[in-house]
């Protein structure tokens, strides 16, 4: 006998309501709730034969570590909406699902007959998941890109291109001591901004000293504590420059400098990168480089449904320019118009 949607609330010790608006998405449902619903119903096997496409087409958009939640996570939460707002113009339902650190995804979900295909993102996403999306057997495309995925389409920030602004800048400015603070440069995107930054200031035959400072994380606390290391040796009017990989690092060692009494940027230039909302905000205001991470999501979405319809040769990488916000955070220094 075919399981009822009585007997799924029954299990799962919600109301009728509740399942029946999971089972049409409704969108004011919560995640965790809908999930359990889900995975019940799958158990039961409600989707078995003409309820197998109740749910419509649902794309997962499969995020690893975010920065509290996707909600509160203010890079993911631009790429949910683009994502959204795609789904809702090409006839598709999204669900969230989350990983921490070396955590895999809810397996069950990926079973689900009304899941189309999955777009993931965030670091560090561990190699036993990229190893069991890459089996999945379902449509996947990727917010940046990651090991085991690499005849995965990829919507991404061109983070090369975005180092390489920043140490243009660098070069121009003609500052003597450089330092980059990095999350670790395993991780394509760390390596990426890296990678472009120095190639500019090799381009640009400036005699430049640069130390790199690599970290295990890239949050405010990695910063602190690399800003102790680079100002326990510091000397004033060395022209010095920090550069960070990501916005929280740069704050941790604005942090830092306050403590220590160091002047940003008369002393000390520093810039980020991701020009999250709080950079302007900041005391001093953090010039950094802005993504577009709505636009991710929205490229994202289009390049699934594509696939899903049955395209062909979607393949490759599409990148996303940045761009360089400066801010009071950065001294230029010399002729910056050469």
């Amino acid at each position: 006998m075919k399981p009822t949607i009585e007997k799924i609330a029954e299990i799962c010790n919600v109301s009728k309501s509740t399942v029946s608006r999971v089972l049409n998405n409704n969108p004011r449902i919560s995640e965790n709730t809908k999930k359990r619903v889900l995975e019940v119903a799958q158990k039961l096997h409600y989707f078995d034969g003409e309820s197998a496409e109740s749910l419509g087409k649902v794309c997962l958009f499969l995020v690893a570590n975010p920065h509290d939640s996707v909600e509160q996570d203010e890079f993911f939460s631009s790429v949910f909406k683009g994502i959204s707002f795609g789904c809702k113009r090409l006839g598709y339902h999204c669900m969230v699902e989350t990983v921490k650190k070396n955590e895999m995804p809810n397996e069950n979900l990926f079973s689900l007959p009304s899941i189309k295909g999955v777009i993931v993102g965030g670091i560090p996403l561990s190699a036993e998941t990229t190893s069991f999306l890459s089996s999945c057997n379902l449509p996947i495309v990727q917010i940046g890109k990651y090991k085991n995925l690499e005849n995965h389409p990829s919507i991404n920030n061109d983070n090369y291109r975005g180092g390489f602004l920043v140490g243009e800048t660098v070069a121009k400015s003609k500052f003597k001591k450089v330092f980059i603070v990095t999350g670790p440069l395993e991780v394509d995107t760390f390596k990426d901004r890296v990678s472009g930054f120095e190639k500019a200031i090799r381009d640009s035959g400036e005699n430049t000293e640069l130390k790199i400072i690599e970290s295990e994380e890239f949050d405010e606390k990695s910063g602190f504590e690399a800003a102790g290391k680079i100002l326990s040796s510091y000397e004033k009017n060395e022209g010095t420059i920090i550069f960070c990989t990501t916005d929280w690092i740069a704050k941790g060692i604005l942090e830092r400098c306050k403590l220590l009494n160091i002047k940003i940027p008369e002393e000390v230039s520093l810039i980020g990168f991701g020009n999250l909302k709080f950079t302007e905000f900041l005391t001093p205001s953090l010039s950094s480089v802005s993504l577009n991470p709505y636009l991710l999501g929205r490229f994202a979405v289009t390049a699934l449904s594509d696939i899903v319809d049955g395209a062909e040769n979607i393949s490759g990488t599409v990148f996303i320019e940045p761009s360089l916000i400066l801010r009071d955070s950065i001294e230029i220094r010399g002729d910056n118009n050469d």
